[in-house]
């Protein structure tokens, strides 16, 4: 990709993990806009709300995957990606399927309830294992997202266009050591943000404390996701500035990483 292509693609807020890759950072563009934070929240809301006022079980999950629903619908009728959408339906059927299963256990509404955020906990489990393992091997998490995004390895064909291979050259940024700080720095800030919700939720989870697992859920969900992008663009986002790397090149006093 060449650097016209690039500053086309960082012209335009971009959303979600793109929007490191910016020049600039925009928050509500990263989280994609007004609609794509209510898509996210909605239904942890309407869990909440419903929950605190009936106590009962299934008119809490109904609500709340109506909500999830009528926001893919919507995209559908107007056509537009659902990435957000999509993405809230997937936690809250995998949710509802668990509360569902121990509803028929024996369990009684609560014990049931707190099920629904178990594969929101489990996520974060799986993400601070992989970050660690990915420190471990020396393959920062922020690191490969990043660049993947940045050579274009998310988009369809790409480089098939200009006959270039998207893999070729990848690993150079592991060769720089400046650029493997950043990246491992960002990745513990990442770890640090899924530890916080571990620490959080998994209290509540086996104190069957569904009301207060979803509020947590809600606090700790599209707010810190938006502020840890916010500190991994300033730890990474001026990374591939010329500036930056005009002076990484000019130093030699650090050996390059294997």
């Amino acid at each position: 990709m060449d650097d016209q292509a690039i500053e086309a693609k960082t012209a335009a807020p971009q959303r979600g993990m793109k929007a490191i890759t910016g020049e600039e950072f925009h928050l509500a563009g990263a989280l994609g806009g007004l609609r794509g934070v209510i898509e996210t929240g909605a239904p942890g809301m309407i869990f909440v709300t419903v929950w605190t006022i009936t106590q009962s079980l299934w008119p809490t999950l109904i609500s709340a995957v109506a909500a999830a629903l009528i926001a893919v619908v919507l995209r559908l009728i107007q056509r537009q990606p659902l990435t957000y959408a999509f993405s809230g339906v997937l936690g809250i059927t995998l949710g509802v399927l668990l509360a569902w299963r121990s509803s028929g256990g024996g369990a009684d509404d609560a014990q049931a309830a707190v099920r629904f955020f178990l594969p929101g906990i489990l996520t974060n489990v799986f993400y601070v294992v992989a970050s660690l393992i990915s420190l471990a091997t020396r393959w920062p998490y922020v690191g490969v997202t990043v660049e993947m995004l940045r050579l274009g390895f998310t988009e369809r064909h790409a480089g098939q266009e200009e006959g270039r291979n998207p893999f070729k050259g990848f690993t150079a940024w592991r060769r720089d050591p400046h650029l493997m700080r950043r990246y491992t720095i960002a990745t513990w800030v990442w770890i640090a943000g899924f530890m916080l919700r571990l620490a959080v939720q998994v209290p509540l989870f086996f104190a069957d404390e569904a009301g207060a697992l979803g509020v947590a859920r809600l606090i700790l969900g599209t707010p810190l996701w938006g502020l840890t992008l916010w500190l991994t663009w300033i730890i990474v986002g001026g990374a591939h500035t010329k500036e930056a790397e005009a002076a990484n090149d000019d130093d030699t006093a650090l050996p390059a990483e294997a």
